[in-house]
Parts: C-alpha cells; structure tokens; sequence
C-alpha cells in the first residue's frame, strides 16, 4: 500500500505533517478533494471534470454542413493557425481556391453520401498539404465512415498512382538517379538500373518538373519537400477505369555512357517499396548492443513518444544492461522514423542522461499561445524546473549519437535538438528532420474528418527564433548520399549506422 492524505488536515494545506493519512492499494486511484474530506474512486473507469480555457477546446462543426463547415474551418485557421505570416498565407485566397471543390462535395453527397464525403476529405487534404506544415494534416478518422475514407485515399493518390517500376534518390552531388528497379517493369525491359540518371520527363528537364510533383508525406521543409517529390518524380496519374494508359517519354543516362537515350514508357501500378525513403524498425522499441573492435556500443531504437509505459520499462532495461556490459564507448539513440509525441515523455527519457549535480533546465523553449483576450498569440510564461535522472543509479554520462531522418517529427525533434542544444548529444543523418515545430489541436468536422493544425509557436528561450518550424534539426554530421551508400541500404546494410558508429568511435577517443 501507499500512504496519501485523506484530507487537508488543519492548516487548510495539502501535503503537510498534520494531514490525516490513509492507506491506498496499488494501482490508479482518482482523488476527489472536497471540504469534508477526499473521497477515493477505484472504478475501472472514472470520470474527471478538467478545466479548460475555451480558447484551449478543440473546434467541433461536426454538425454543419459541408460548405458551412469549410467556411467556420477557414474563419477558424484565419484567427488560429499559428504560421500565417511565416508562410505568407492569405486565408481568403484559399477559401476563394477550395471553395469550388467544396461545393461540388456537397452537391455529390447530396446523391452519394461517401463520395460527397471522399471528395470533401479529399479538397481538405489538398488545402494541408499546400501549407507545407508537418503538423496540417486532414483525414477520415471515424471507422463509422470507411467506404468514404477509402474513397479519400484513392482520390489523394490518383495523381501519383502509377509508376515505372523505379525509384528514385537525389545524391549529394546533385545528380537524381535510380535506386531500385522492379522485375518486369518498364524500366527493367528498358535495363535501367542502380545509377540510372533522370534528365527529363515528357520533355520537362528535372528541375523543371520537379516543383509540381505531388507527394503525400506531410513536411513543413523545403529539403524535406524536395526529398519526396524526388521519390515521385517518376510517379503518374492512374487511367481512369477502362482508360489506357497514357505513355511517358523519359530521358536518361545509363551507367557507363555520357549520352541521354530517351524511353517510351507505359506506367502501371506496379508494387514500389522505396527503401531509401523510409527506415521502419521492426519492433516499437528495442535495444541491443552492437560490438566494435575494442570496445561495445549500446543501440536503442523506437518508434515514438507515445507509449511511455512500455517505454520507460524499456529504457531502464536498456540503461541497466550498460552499467553491466564490460566496455561501453557510448549509445546510439536511432530515432529515424519516429513520428514524435508526448513532451512529457522526451523530457522523462532526457532526464536520464544527466545527473542531480550537473541537471539540466526545462527552460530552453518559449512559446506563444493564443489568448483570446488578445485576440492574437502572446508569449506565455514556460517552467523552469531541473531535470535529472530519476533513478540516480541508471544516470548515463557517456556519448551519445543520435540518428534521424525527413520522417522524425514533432517531439522526436525536440528531443534530440533538446539534447544537442545542452552539448550531451551528436546528431548524424542523411537528412534535417521535418520541421514540426508547435503545439497542435484538431478541428472535428462532418463526415469523420479531422482537420489538423499548429496552434502555437515555439522559440529559443529570450530569443524569437523559431527552433524547429520550416527547418528541423540539422545534423552535426552529414552522411552524404552516393551511389555507394546507396547501394549499400538495396543490400541491407545502413551506412547512417555505420557513420553513427563511426563518430562514437572519435567522441569516445575525446
């Protein structure tokens, strides 16, 4: 059991030595404080009257129309959205842009509920990706309306849904090139392969195309923008039912010669899994220890800050086992992938990589939140306590090297800038992060929908730099992309590990 205050005793004052005290079994226990006492509620589900400034409540125009809807939505994002000027968006351009397809959706759902529904989803998705913020992001999300969500998903990727049978990489040199080809493919009948530069589409050179080529993945960076349009460059519009396919005429050069050919093509949708693109780890949260020629490094990987249970468990274990492998020359943190989460939680993991001696402070950030006697976002007051590491015996002093990608988002970005910022942390990738760089709230809609959106702004602490929005966490080392490490990830290996390795093998020699 565990001892908790019954009451507030007589000084009127919680956690004081004349409070009455009361035994509580493991477990949660949600405490009612009240002037005749506490009253302890065990039930499997309890309920909590919170208290929230409205200006903090999530929007709900569930209930409206489509078109009613979009305009409370676009009234909403003109007072709220927290990067209007950043990104010079002027609202009403954008309500006079997707008003249109708005008022098709209702007019379609007034006959066909789930393609109303779909083309609604869809003309808001379009709208978040023109904001090129990581943190705008529109979907179906309710099971209740599947059909339309499948409907929205099959309008989003038509543009994109037909391909070569190749993807394709930018390398460090500038070059865009292939990276993978697909077994009877177009692009394999036409004996493409690894190195294959791309000069031109349908008589549109490279950097021609380039800007209007549609991608899917939510960035908030120009570099973050260019990698995934890049990875579509050679992605096209799937035929509408029982249309041909229209063909495509490419120029390339093959390795070993200097001269472009030019190919005729015909897209389908053949199965393209782009595996320089996207580093999935098979498990949410795992560790191992990787050994070196002299010593053993410590490799703890996870997929987000959302499941802070498991892992906190995990991390612990993770720490634990270092204390009693006999040579550590550091860890690595591999982040890439991860899609971010609780703030809470990248503090608490932080915490352990600093001591009570030597803690570290809360107060890097400052944020502007909207207050609606303002009518605007002000700067608010931001906690200033010390963190360390809550079990003083798992504390880790050592290098750390952490490695990201364009698809670490939102915390997993403050929680490696937190610990680059405070020198205790080397950041080695390919790529800067995507740019998620604030607070977020969710606007309900009709059909299932959600709506996404930043809500505040962050800054360096007695600054007004922005520290993540529009730029990421920029490596400390850069590992450059070449044919070479290219070829390298199709054989499976990972040559961001190895340069991670590589630079724990210098700071360890330090």
């Amino acid at each position: 059991q565990q001892g908790f205050p019954g009451g507030f005793g007589p000084d009127g004052l919680l956690f004081t030595e004349d409070d009455p005290a009361v035994g509580l079994p493991q477990g949660y226990t949600v405490v009612h404080f009240g002037p005749d006492g506490f009253t302890f509620d065990r039930s499997a589900e309890a309920e909590m009257d919170l208290l929230e400034p409205p200006e903090g409540a999530s929007p709900d125009y569930s209930d409206q129309g489509i078109v009613e809807s979009f305009n409370s939505l676009i009234d909403h994002l003109a007072e709220r959205y927290a990067f209007t000027e950043l990104r010079e968006l002027d609202w009403e351009a954008i309500r006079a842009e997707y008003l249109p397809q708005v008022e098709e959706a209702e007019q379609t759902a007034a006959d066909d509920p789930d393609l109303g529904s779909a083309k609604y989803a869809s003309a808001l998705y379009h709208l978040a990706q023109s904001i090129r913020d990581a943190h705008v992001q529109a979907a179906i999300v309710d099971p209740a309306y599947s059909k339309a969500a499948e409907l929205a998903k099959q309008l989003n990727t038509q543009p994109i849904a037909a391909n070569v049978g190749a993807n394709t990489v930018e390398l460090s040199d500038g070059r865009i090139v292939v990276s993978d080809v697909i077994t009877d493919s177009p692009a394999a009948e036409a004996g493409w392969t690894l190195g294959t530069e791309i000069v031109s589409v349908n008589g549109e050179t490279v950097a021609e195309r380039l800007p209007t080529v549609i991608y899917s993945h939510p960035t908030g960076t120009d570099e973050g923008q260019r990698l995934f349009q890049v990875n579509n460059l050679l992605k096209f519009p799937a035929p509408a039912e029982d249309d041909p396919a229209a063909e495509v005429t490419i120029e390339a050069i093959l390795p070993g010669d200097t001269e472009a050919q030019s190919f005729t093509m015909t897209p389908g949708v053949y199965p393209l899994p782009d595996r320089t693109a996207l580093h999935i780890p098979p498990m949410f949260i795992s560790y191992r220890m990787i050994p070196t020629e002299e010593s053993t490094v410590g490799y703890l990987t996870w997929l987000g800050f959302t499941r802070p249970i498991v892992t906190m468990a995990v991390l612990e274990d993770f720490l634990g086992a270092l204390k009693t492998a006999p040579s550590v020359d550091g860890i690595i943190l591999d982040l890439r992938g991860n899609g971010g989460g609780w703030a809470a939680e990248y503090f608490t993991m932080a915490s352990y990589f600093f001591n009570a001696d030597n803690p570290v402070s809360m107060y890097w950030l400052e944020q502007d939140s909207y207050d609606a006697a303002e009518g605007d976002l002000v700067r608010g007051p931001q906690p200033k306590y010390l963190l360390s590491a809550p079990q003083p015996d798992l504390y880790y002093d050592g290098p750390i090297v952490i490695l990201v990608d364009q698809n670490c988002g939102s915390s997993c970005e403050f929680f490696p800038q937190f610990l680059q910022t405070t020198g205790r942390a080397t950041v080695v990738g390919q790529t800067s992060t995507a740019g998620a760089g604030g607070p977020i709230n969710q606007v309900h809609m009709p059909s299932g929908i959600t709506f996404q959106y930043t809500q505040g702004r962050f800054f360096f602490a007695g600054t007004d730099e922005l520290n993540l929005e529009g730029k990421g966490v920029v490596p400390d080392v850069r590992v450059p992309v070449t044919l070479e490490s290219v070829e390298a990830v199709m054989q499976g290996q990972d040559p961001v590990l190895e340069a991670g390795l590589e630079e724990l093998k210098k700071l360890a020699g330090q």
